[in-house]
C-alpha cells in the first residue's frame, strides 16, 4: 500500500506487482474491507499487508493510524520505509528496480513499527527513559492478541531498553489489565447515559479544587504505586528506611545509586546516600527528614510507616533480605542489558570492546557472589 499514483507505478515498473495505492486519502475501513475480500491467510501461507511510508512526521502519523487499525485486517501487517527519506517512486528513479524491490524485502512488523516508534521519543541512555519508554510501549503489546507472540515482543523490548523482561511483562500485564477496565467503564458509561435525567450537584466547591497544574509544575510527580516498577522500587525504601539490619552499607550504595527511576524515589534514595554513615541507627531518620524538600517529607512518613507483610522479627528480616536480593538481581540484569547493547555497537577486536567484556565478566562475578550469599 503506497501513497499516490506514481508510486504505485514504480513499484509495477520495478516488479511489485501487487502495489496498491491511497491516492492521497486517508487509509479506512472501506479500503481494509476491500483488501480482506481479496486476501487469504492460512497458516502455512498468511497474506501480507506492506505499508509505505514518507519518514516526516505526516508519514510517522500516517504509519500510526494504520497500527490501530491493523487488527482489522485478515494478513499480517508490516511497514516498509524506503531510504534517505525516499518514496517508492524516487527511489527508483535515484537507485533503481532493486531499490524498491529491496525496500518491500526489508519490511517491519507493524508491532515493531509501533513499539519503536514509541520508545524512539525518550532518552534510551537513562534509567529514567528506559522505563518511561517501556512504559509507554507496553499498551502495543498489551494489544497483542497473539498469546504466542506477546510473550516475544516481551522479551524483545526488554533487549531494546535494556530492562529485564520481568518488568516489561508486569508493565505490560498492567496494562492489559487498564484496557480491560477501560472497556468494561465505557460500557458502563454508556448504560448509565441513557438513566441520566440531568446534571447533579457534587457538592464539591471547584475554587477548593488544586489548580490543574500544580501537580504538572512539581519536579516531583505524584506516583502510581499500581506500577509493579513503582511498586518495588518502594519497597525498596520501605526495607532499606525500616530494616537497615537486611543490608550493609555497601548494598544500600549499591541500590541508592541504580535501582531507582522515579524523580521522588530518586530524591529519597540521595538522601539516603548522603546519611549513608548513619544507617541503621536512631539519628538515620531524622537526618534524612532533615535533608528531604518539605514537599516529600509526607513520603518520607509514608516509607518509614508502612507495614510490611511479617508476623515477627525473623519474618521482617527475611523478607527484607529477599526483597534487597530482587533489587540488587534486578540492577545486575540491566547492567548486564546495557553492557551487551553497548558491546554490539563496537567493533571486535577494538579496546573499548575488551573493556565491555571485561565489565560483563566483573557483572557475572557479582551476580554469583549474590547467589552464594
Amino acid at each position: 500500500v503506497v501513497e499516490g499514483y506514481t508510486d504505485v507505478m514504480a513499484c509495477h515498473l520495478a516488479g511489485v506487482t501487487t502495489a496498491v495505492a491511497t491516492c492521497g486519502t486517508a487509509f479506512g475501513d472501506d479500503h481494509i474491507k476491500t483488501l480482506n475480500r481479496m486476501l487469504s491467510a492460512s497458516v502455512d501461507s498468511a497474506a501480507e499487508v506492506i505499508f509505505t511510508f514518507d519518514p516526516d512526521a505526516a508519514g510517522q502519523k500516517a504509519a500510526m493510524r494504520a497500527y490501530n487499525d491493523s487488527s482489522k485486517f485478515n494478513a499480517q501487517t508490516f511497514v516498509a520505509i524506503g531510504p534517505d527519506g525516499l518514496d517508492p517512486c524516487d527511489l527508483r528513479s535515484e537507485k533503481g528496480d532493486e531499490a524498491v524491490v529491496a525496500m518491500i524485502a526489508n519490511k517491519r512488523p507493524m508491532f515493531e513499527f509501533a513499539i519503536k516508534q514509541k520508545i524512539s521519543k525518550f532518552d534510551l541512555g537513562t534509567l529514567e527513559g528506559r522505563v518511561a519508554a517501556a512504559r509507554a510501549a507496553a499498551p502495543v503489546i498489551a494489544q497483542i492478541r497473539d498469546a504466542a507472540l506477546r510473550p516475544a515482543y516481551i522479551r524483545e523490548l526488554a533487549g531494546w531498553v535494556s530492562l529485564d523482561g520481568n518488568e516489561i511483562a508486569a508493565l505490560v500485564d498492567v496494562a492489559m489489565k487498564q484496557v480491560r477496565n477501560e472497556s468494561v467503564a465505557s460500557m458502563r458509561r454508556d448504560n448509565n447515559a441513557s438513566k441520566d435525567v440531568g446534571p447533579k450537584d457534587s457538592g464539591v466547591n471547584d475554587s477548593d479544587a488544586p489548580p490543574a497544574d500544580s501537580a504538572e509544575n512539581s519536579p516531583y510527580p505524584a506516583i502510581n504505586l499500581h506500577d509493579p516498577i513503582m511498586r518495588f522500587e518502594r519497597q525498596l525504601l520501605e526495607v532499606i528506611v525500616q530494616v537497615p539490619a537486611a543490608l550493609d552499607q555497601g548494598l544500600a550504595l549499591r541500590i541508592c545509586k541504580s535501582a531507582f527511576s522515579a524523580p521522588t524515589h530518586i530524591a529519597v534514595a540521595n538522601s539516603i546516600e548522603s546519611a549513608i554513615a548513619l544507617l541503621g541507627k536512631h539519628e538515620f531518620l531524622p537526618t534524612l527528614a532533615i535533608s528531604l524538600p518539605p514537599e516529600l517529607q509526607p513520603v518520607l512518613l509514608e516509607i518509614a510507616g508502612q507495614p510490611l507483610p511479617a508476623r515477627n522479627e525473623a519474618e521482617l528480616l527475611v523478607y527484607a533480605q529477599g526483597v534487597v536480593s530482587r533489587g540488587i538481581s534486578a540492577i545486575l540484569a540491566r547492567e548486564k542489558n546495557e553492557l551487551l547493547a553497548a558491546l554490539r555497537r563496537e567493533e571486535p577486536e577494538t579496546e573499548q570492546h575488551r573493556q565491555i567484556g571485561i565489565q560483563l565478566q566483573e557483572l557475572e562475578a557479582e551476580r554469583r557472589a549474590l547467589g552464594e550469599s
